[in-house]
């Protein structure tokens, strides 16, 4: 049975990480013969935060992250 996943990756910070683990995630499942598709925040543009709350100076966070 062949899957069609879809791995997303949301990340758009600068140092980012997790897209060795998605990228890790692709080759494995694509090596047991399943579609995958790799959907990074970063490469569509995607209006993501690019900085976690705790790297913002206090009450420059955005007003979402606030609350």
């Amino acid at each position: 049975m062949t899957l069609n996943t879809c791995v997303v990756y949301g990340s758009t910070r600068d140092a980012r990480q997790g897209i060795k683990a998605a990228r890790f995630m692709l080759r494995q499942l694509d090596a047991r013969g399943h579609d995958v598709t790799l959907i990074d925040c970063e490469e569509h543009e995607l209006p993501l935060l690019d900085r976690m709350y705790k790297e913002f100076d206090p009450g420059d966070a955005p007003a979402a992250m606030e609350n």
